[in-house]
């Protein structure tokens, strides 16, 4: 490789984690390897830091959307490794079909390739049927020629089998169908190791029991799994000697990791009440086939039409852009018009020109009518008389944080109301201020109704506005209680530092006097804690278990640290005791000097 430096980027934190541990430890051993991840690039000391390094790097790791973030934010950062950059590997590159991630993806690459014009792109994928329309946006984006290398070649042979399953009956009928056939498929082979899919977590945790019912050892990797905890099941499957022999998973499993196994088992077609999309049924697909172990894979469909889908597995849709939702459209035109890219109408259009989207779709003036109007609405971006953009404070936050938006113009709004109403001290209320419109998800589950309008009852008592209830206000206000985060609440816990960032940005724009908050409120997040606790928890090594056994035993604030030492210590233990006590009288000196 030389000295010329790569970046690799993936859809998934959890893919490009895997590379990262298996060329470190393999067959670029011996080069320099960075993986970059949005909690790095938080703190601007650490970002400083991981920069430096990024500069010495032969190959840095990411996602689709830090790359995208670190193109945005190339000038205003001083991102200047970028330039030094001679390869940007783009994997599993059809997620740019994908509704919410791909147009990311597709504006990561058109923003690096203008960044950086002499880099070679690479786009690796087994599921992107029209590739003659990348190879002609590829070359438009930086003036190369482009080489497609088109291979049907498997290590094993893929069998396909389409499966039917009952479709008359109530939901449940037909789910339990499903269920039973996976079930059996799996029980006709038990030397073999098998892959399930499901589309819902409900429908694998049910299999999980049935499963485990008929004495078959499993286990359940999906987005409430750690990453720890995933890594461990792909190890035992992996392993032969493990009695292992059925993991059940989401789509956590079907992008890219590196696992398969002999058997792969799909449990319907439709997630919820959509369709699934067959580009994601052929990427599922694929994780069939143990090279070296067995001459074939073989892969079941349990659909509800087997010779359509037989059809659509064969012929798959093109992979298409997913810039033209004029949600995706106004977090990008947001972020260009604050990087001056976007000036006015005619650099927007010139800005679209460079977009796969323009290969296969125009935009229309009642697009950019319809966007512009959002934007404006939200606060984010003004028009001047003369027919110019101009970005607001607020959009500037959400182009530089790397959020969208109408979630920006939602906190601005939310937190405004908590500080005219004085709601500071309400849970509820800070639950649903946080809970960020893009990550709603459009519908209500019937096992979430009674839980989620709980919460709207007792918002309904402080909260006099109108209200969109969700299950992520729910889920985001049982977490602040000290529940397990869900999956969508996850988020919170993981980016707490950029949220509080942002809503710290926002709250001085808006003169929202409690900028107390913005220290506390991180904390919460990212143990899930009480307000009671949070205390307990600036403490090193104090988390939600350690600081509720401290609360249970009268150790309430940081002066009962210092007055209790032998509590604290049947509480973290005799090693950790001085690290606390120490970290306490530094705790408090700060807080009177404020």
């Amino acid at each position: 490789m030389g000295n010329k430096k790569v970046i690799y980027s993936a859809p998934l934190k959890a893919l490009s984690s895997e590379k990262f541990h298996e060329w470190t430890r393999g067959v670029f051993k011996n080069q320099t390897i960075i993986q970059l991840t949005g909690d790095t690039l938080t703190s601007p000391k650490v970002r400083a830091e991981m920069m430096r390094k990024c500069q010495d790097a032969d190959i840095v790791l990411m996602t689709s959307e830090l790359l995208d973030s670190l193109t945005r934010n190339f000038q205003s950062e001083n991102y200047q490794w970028l330039m030094d950059v001679e390869l940007l590997i783009c994997d599993e590159s059809h997620i740019i079909t994908s509704p919410g991630r791909g147009d990311c993806v597709e504006a990561s690459i058109m923003r690096f390739s203008q960044i950086n014009p002499k880099a070679r792109l690479w786009m690796l994928s087994a599921t992107m049927p029209n590739v003659d329309e990348f190879s002609t946006w590829l070359s438009r984006l930086n003036g190369k020629s482009t080489q497609i290398l088109n291979s049907t070649w498997r290590p094993t042979t893929l069998v396909w089998h389409f499966v039917p399953h009952l479709t008359f009956g109530s939901y449940s009928e037909i789910q339990s169908d499903k269920i039973s056939k996976a079930v059996k498929l799996v029980q006709m082979k038990p030397t073999e190791k098998f892959l399930v899919f499901v589309w819902d977590k409900n429908t694998g945790r049910n299999i999980i029991s049935r499963l485990r019912e008929e004495n078959i050892v499993c286990e359940f990797h999906n987005a409430d799994v750690d990453f720890e905890g995933r890594t461990e099941i792909v190890q035992r499957f992996e392993d032969d000697s493990d009695p292992l022999q059925v993991i059940v998973a989401t789509s956590t499993l079907s992008w890219g990791v590196n696992t398969s196994a002999q058997n792969v088992v799909m449990v319907g077609v439709h997630r919820g009440l959509s369709p699934v999309d067959e580009l994601d049924v052929i990427q599922a697909g694929g994780r069939a086939g143990r090279f070296g172990k067995a001459p074939e894979g073989h892969v079941y469909l349990i659909c509800d039409d087997p010779k359509e889908w037989e059809i659509r597995v064969k012929n798959p849709r093109p992979v298409t852009s997913t810039l033209l939702n004029e949600d995706a459209l106004s977090f990008h035109i947001c972020a260009e018009i604050k990087n001056k890219i976007i000036k006015d109408e005619a650099s927007l259009y010139a800005w679209y020109g460079r977009t796969l989207a323009a290969i296969q779709e125009p935009l229309t003036k009642d697009m950019i009518n319809n966007v512009l109007a959002k934007l404006e609405a939200w606060e984010c971006v003004k028009l001047d008389p003369r027919g110019f953009f101009q970005c607001t404070q607020l959009g500037v936050v959400a182009a530089t944080l790397y959020y969208h938006p109408k979630d920006v113009y939602h906190w601005a709004k939310s937190f405004a109301y908590i500080e005219q109403q004085n709601l500071w001290d309400s849970d509820v209320a800070l639950a649903y201020a946080l809970a960020m419109p893009s990550s709603q998800l459009p519908y209500i589950a019937r096992s979430e109704q009674d839980r989620v309008m709980e919460r709207v009852y007792a918002l309904r008592r402080v909260w006099k506005a109108p209200i969109q209830a969700s299950t992520l206000f729910a889920d985001v206000y049982d977490m602040l209680a000290g529940e397990k985060p869900s999956m969508q609440a996850r988020q919170f816990k993981q980016d707490a530092e950029r949220v509080c960032a942002a809503l710290s940005w926002i709250g001085g724009i808006k003169a929202i006097a409690r900028s107390d908050m913005w220290a506390i409120l991180p904390l919460r997040l990212k143990y899930g804690v009480p307000a009671k606790l949070v205390q307990l928890c600036r403490l090193p090594k104090i988390g939600a278990a350690r600081a509720e056994k401290l609360w249970a035993m009268g150790v309430q604030t940081l002066d009962d640290v210092l007055a209790n030492p032998a509590k604290v210590q049947r509480a973290v233990g005799e090693n950790l005791l001085p690290e606390v006590m120490m970290a306490a009288k530094k705790l408090i000196r700060m807080d009177q000097q404020q």
